[in-house]
């Protein structure tokens, strides 16, 4: 559980504990702030927290201003006494305090909050940097000259605002902040491109303190914590159990091969070269076939005792999931490369690419004319029957459709539409941000039935659109079809190589390209990202009567859906 800020809990009490600042240690004559928050209800102690946090802070800015009234009745030293080395060594120092102050709470915050969360603290921390890198004096000078005033006092220090070296001064903490900033947004998964200040890098700024501060470098970070800290900031990032799951074999194998109490700043290049050699050595799902061995074991059985062992693209699969812990590693401050830099992936043979391809209009006529579609008859058709034609007429992901509830569907200004949209007890699952979107129903999926199907499970008071869908043991909607779908191809002679559901995507996208359609509407349609620039986000996008004029475009030369009705 993540810690609270602020709160102390004793034998089942609660306290508002904060550390004097060290500057006012003297003139409060205490270290600390400890005051009972009256209760053993955790609840209720983190709503009083504010209020005695509120507190403590003027009580500081009272001290604060008894200091500088007593520095203006004594110039201990003139501006003449402070060289320019010694401020940049109180500002990197300041800063080194700063960072250690804000990690403690950054760190086990992002843990436990909600990816919404964390957007609204990176919106916030991208407008404090906008105001640090301002070079309007009005803007940044209220930011800096305070802390300055506090500095000089904490040192016991005297510069006129009026000295070169006060500004000299107010420029170095506006460079603190900046790269302070920058390291809060790097917390809390916010990739940029930028030189660190040298100022405050750490091995400038640890000569200057005379007491021992441990830092992030000095810290022995586990392969075990890394794992366990990276599925949870990935988890309260809005990453889908799903998704995680597909970083099991990895992060068991590494567990086995690195030992899970190796300090990851042991871990080289080298030795992952290693671990890639061994994990090709496993067998394909080993756990399945030889649950009475360990991976490593595995990897040692003759070829003969096995049917086969990973695939190329399974293993470079793995070895994008390990690069990106690895990335997360430094991305945390844990090490200061990736160890996977540089490792080529490996050469996969022609029958192992998998590369999905797209329906031929042959075989799209093959399929609605099989057994699958022969059996399914209005006005009660299974979601075998609706799953393969949603998706080729809208694009959509296989799991999107699987999830869908009854009152998704609906009619706007006269266009009915499906809404891809989150519920509140957390069923559904997307891929991204630009999985969230609204479809308009195709004329095609409107003349077979589609939208009586979808107003006659409102009817019935459904929740789910497709009712007989059953999870599976992974709690995914969409696992059991695409199995199914698999064998069903197989079954009607229509199985190659890259032909899976997945294929209606790929096969939407030619036909929306075919059809000449917007490319920005199409993205949107299919849920597809158009690009990360700013202008994109602005608005709020084309209307339903024009998304609906481009998806009545999309027409398959030669396909044949007569003989379904309606």
């Amino acid at each position: 559980m993540a810690k609270t800020p602020y709160l102390l809990r004793r034998n089942g009490k609660c306290y508002f504990r904060i550390k004097v600042p060290s500057h006012l240690k003297k003139t409060l004559n205490k270290n600390e702030i400890k005051v009972s928050l009256r209760t053993s209800d955790l609840k209720l102690a983190k709503q009083r927290i504010p209020l005695h946090l509120l507190e403590a802070q003027q009580l500081f800015s009272n001290a604060e201003k008894e200091l500088i009234k007593l520095s203006n009745q004594n110039h201990s030293n003139s501006s003449s006494d402070i060289s320019n080395i010694e401020l940049e060594r109180i500002v990197a120092l300041w800063f080194q305090e700063l960072e250690q102050q804000s990690e403690e709470y950054d760190y086990s915050a992002r843990v436990s909050m909600s990816a919404d969360e964390r957007y609204e603290v990176l919106d916030s921390l991208r407008e404090d940097l906008a105001g640090y890198e301002s070079e309007s004096e009005n803007v940044i000078g209220p930011a800096v000259q305070p802390r300055a005033e506090k500095l000089l006092i904490k040192h016991n220090l005297c510069l006129e605002k009026s000295d070169k070296q006060f500004h000299y001064l107010c420029t170095l903490i506006q460079r603190a902040l900046i790269q302070h900033t920058y390291n809060r947004l790097s917390i809390y998964g916010d990739m940029y491109k930028r030189q660190s200040d040298r100022l405050f890098q750490i091995s400038h700024a640890t000569p200057i303190s005379k007491v021992t501060v441990t830092t992030k470098d000095e810290m022995t970070i586990t392969w075990k914590v890394v794992l366990k800290q990276f599925t949870e900031v990935k988890k309260s990032d809005g990453v889908t159990d799903k998704t995680l799951a597909s970083y099991k074999l990895i992060k068991d194998f590494t567990s086995e091969f690195f030992g899970s109490d190796r300090d990851i700043k042991s871990i080289n290049t080298a030795l992952c070269r290693d671990l890639i050699k061994q994990l090709s050595q496993l067998p394909s799902n080993a756990r399945k076939h030889h649950p009475n061995l360990s991976l490593i074991q595995a990897t040692k059985l003759p070829l003969e005792a096995i049917s086969k062992r990973l695939s190329a693209t399974s293993i470079n699969n793995q070895m994008q999931y390990l690069s990106t812990i690895f990335a997360f590693a430094v991305n945390e401050g844990w090490i200061d490369r990736n160890p996977m830099s540089g490792i080529k992936r490996i050469k996969a043979n022609h029958s192992e690419t998998t590369s999905r391809e797209p329906f031929t209009v042959e075989e799209l006529n093959k399929l609605f004319r099989s057994s699958i579609y022969r059996s399914e008859r209005a006005p009660y058709r299974s979601h075998k029957f609706w799953l393969p034609l949603l998706s080729l007429y809208s694009g959509m992901r296989l799991n999107e459709i699987c999830q869908l509830f009854a009152h998704d569907i609906e009619i706007i200004e006269g266009i009915p539409v499906m809404h891809l949209r989150v519920d509140a007890d957390g069923i559904k699952s997307f891929k991204n941000k630009s999985s969230l979107r609204t479809v308009p129903i195709h004329p095609e999926l409107q003349r077979l039935g589609f939208v009586d199907f979808a107003l006659e499970a409102q009817h019935r008071l459904q929740k789910l659109l497709f009712s007989d869908i059953k999870p599976s043991a992974a709690g995914s909607y969409s696992d059991n079809f695409s199995k199914w779908f698999g064998r069903a191809l197989r079954s009607e002679g229509l199985k190659r190589n890259g032909l899976v559901f997945h294929s209606f995507r790929h096969t939407f996208r030619d036909a929306a390209r075919n059809s000449n359609l917007n490319r920005e509407i199409t993205s949107k349609i299919g849920g597809w990202s158009v690009s990360d620039d700013v202008m994109d986000r602005y608005g709020k996008g084309h209307s339903i009567q024009r998304l609906y004029e481009e998806i009545s475009k999309i027409k398959y030369q030669g396909l044949d859906l007569s003989h379904l009705g309606s």
